[in-house]
């Protein structure tokens, strides 16, 4: 996501990402464009987004939630502590069983 769109979201709304997906940003940023710009990434989703923790509680929430999506089940976890609004992904069948309402990218943007 470039720059102005981070800071259009960070005007529009409160967001918030686990650190799992930061490390992620970080490994596909590396793998398709380079460490440099997997930097430049991690700093821009530092700025634009609030970073939840995943400690022991977080990973134990998840191991007891239903699914078979482990990462999937962080995510929801660590957003059910931090009592977000809504997850927001491309993947809304690994959500499925999440009691926080999801949304696909492009209908939160139409939303904001």
């Amino acid at each position: 996501m470039p720059m102005r769109s981070f800071r259009l979201l960070q005007e529009a709304a409160s967001c918030a990402a686990t650190a799992l997906s930061l490390a992620n940003v970080y490994y596909v940023g590396r793998r398709t464009l380079g460490t440099d710009q997997a930097r430049v990434g991690v700093r821009a989703y530092l700025t634009a987004f609030d970073v939840l923790p995943v400690d022991a509680g977080t990973l134990s929430d998840a191991d007891a939630l239903p699914g078979g999506d482990f990462e999937d089940n962080i995510q929801i976890a660590a957003a059910l502590r931090a009592h977000v609004d809504v997850i927001v992904t491309r993947d809304e069948a690994g959500f499925i069983h999440s009691t926080v309402p999801i949304l696909a990218p492009d209908i939160f943007l139409q939303r904001l």
